[in-house]
């Protein structure tokens, strides 16, 4: 990737960073927040870059975990204050689309026995993405799946980031990174009466 460029993902039980020629990926259930910033200085020590020296970040948009989603976005639009410099977003889908450009559909898991997935063409996304039940694509027919569903073969994440970057470096710097939101969070609003403020 370029020398650069700096490039995480926090979408799913995980944290990934890559740049110059260095890529490491931490799995993790939780801990995210945590994790991330500590791991983007390592990266960047052990490829011999500081922060000053990024021109560009590019940071996972989902889908994938809500929270983790939003840690990533959240961490790259604050960093492209602080540096100064663009940051964009890349879908997984969209990462996954540019590596196996033979592929029609690609699909990313959701959880819950589902998975989100698009259509694609020569290495890009055709339609909008869904979510559909993993029974629904047990065939596997032109699919591209991330690896997390039983019969599919597994994408290195050192892949998707390799991807990420590549489209990254080409994504228009003008478009700010937002979450890519395709089911409501897993987060309940609490059941109890909110208690009374005491004068």
């Amino acid at each position: 990737m370029p020398p650069d460029l700096l490039v995480f993902d926090t979408s799913g039980p995980w944290v990934a960073v890559g740049a110059g020629a260095v890529t490491r990926v931490e799995r993790l259930q939780t801990g995210q927040g945590e994790r991330l910033f500590p791991l983007i200085d390592e990266v960047l020590a052990e490829a011999k870059l500081a922060r000053t020296d990024l021109a560009r970040l590019v940071v996972s948009t989902g889908p994938g975990n809500f929270t983790g989603t939003r840690i990533g976005v959240a961490a790259a639009r604050s960093m492209a204050v602080a540096l100064s410099v663009p940051a964009v977003g890349v879908s997984r889908l969209q990462a996954l689309a540019a590596l196996v450009p033979g592929a029609q559909r690609v699909g990313v898991a959701a959880y819950r026995g589902h998975s989100y997935v698009q259509g694609c063409s020569a290495g890009a996304l055709v339609g909008a993405p869904g979510l559909l039940t993993d029974a629904a694509l047990e065939d596997g027919t032109n699919l591209h799946h991330d690896g997390t569903i039983d019969g599919f073969s597994p994408h290195p994440l050192e892949d998707v980031i390799g991807s990420m970057a590549a489209i990254g470096a080409a994504a228009d710097p003008a478009t700010r990174p937002a979450p890519l939101y395709l089911r409501a969070p897993d987060a309940a609003a609490p059941t109890e009466a909110t208690p009374a403020i005491l004068d």
